[in-house]
């Protein structure tokens, strides 16, 4: 038995499988109530910690509500400017509300967005929508889509949320990656990106810079 409770979930089960315990046997019936109840043990562990770490995350999600609604009152009044920050942006940024002039303007502009979509409105303050969703579809969501955005941005993942308020605004979808490169690389890079677009007269993108890549590498 203390063999059985030193090894996995899975190979625990085998191992009971494998004592092909007797119902008449007392010291069958004691090994198998003690796994059993490991086993629930580990399941009420399991779902305490999952009620903990789903309290936590609409938490974030209410906390971002919050913040949200703060950041778009104080750019609508101004209040930056009596602190003596001279944009709402810098104002954000410098006390930690958001990492760029962007995520600040993208928080605010939600806020004062799902004014007009209640559905919208109702599953990012009930925190059942992550602020991610709801900041893709705000801005091309109407009153008389409010709903089936509201829906989706509960079901759905945030790839396929994105692509759907993408295709709504006539852009064709895109999956966003991510990787590290060294240095080096990341300058050759640029040096490419710039070099390219003064040679075409006019700036690339990273995305545009990109593809010309994979063009001249399908032709070589």
């Amino acid at each position: 038995l203390a063999r059985m409770y030193g090894c996995n979930t899975a190979e625990r089960r085998w191992r009971l499988q494998r004592l092909e315990l007797d119902p008449s046997s007392t010291e069958g019936w004691a090994i198998h109530e003690a796994v059993q109840d490991e086993i629930q043990g580990r399941l009420a562990e399991a779902q305490a910690l999952d009620a903990e770490i789903q309290a936590l995350v609409k938490s974030q999600r209410l906390d971002r509500v919050r913040l949200c609604d703060r950041l778009a009152r104080m750019r609508r009044e101004g209040l930056h400017e009596p602190l003596n920050y001279s944009t709402f942006a810098d104002y954000a940024v410098a006390v930690g509300a958001a990492t760029s002039p962007r995520a600040a303007r993208q928080q605010a502009d939600v806020s004062e967005q799902l004014e007009a979509l209640p559905e919208l409105r109702r599953v990012f303050e009930s925190g059942e929508a992550d602020w991610t969703k709801v900041r893709e579809v705000a801005p091309v969501a109407t009153a008389e889509t409010d709903g089936d955005w509201a829906q989706l941005v509960v079901t759905r993942s945030y790839d396929e949320v994105r692509a759907e308020a993408r295709q709504a605004r006539g852009e064709a979808p895109t999956r966003r990656i991510s990787f590290e490169l060294p240095l080096e690389v990341l300058v050759r890079f640029r040096q490419f990106v710039d070099s390219t677009g003064e040679r075409l007269g006019e700036r690339l993108t990273n995305v545009e810079a990109f593809e010309l890549m994979l063009e001249t590498a399908a032709r070589s």
